[in-house]
């Protein structure tokens, strides 16, 4: 039984011998007042950015190995150096 609850929720129940189960909710609940309405926007808002940031950063990363291994392939070597075989 539970009272009170705004947006998703977590539920734990315990069985008597020490075994846990955790549920984590992604449906809100209950009414949500307009202040955590607007919270709950600027957050996703944030998390947002915050992944597509990520997701850009790696990319450029992807990017820069990839030409440096294709530089890498298109080098003339004659014979072979005795550091890149240790």
């Amino acid at each position: 039984m539970a009272d009170g609850i705004a947006g998703s929720a977590t539920v734990v129940a315990r069985l008597e011998d020490g075994h846990y189960a955790f549920h984590r909710g992604v449906v809100a609940l209950g009414q949500q007042d307009a202040r955590q309405q607007q919270l709950g926007r600027q957050l996703d808002a944030g998390q947002t950015q915050y992944f597509k940031n990520v997701i850009e950063f790696n990319d450029t990363q992807n990017r820069g190995r990839a030409q440096n291994f294709q530089q890498e392939l298109e080098k003339d070597r004659a014979g072979v150096r005795v550091e890149q075989v240790k």
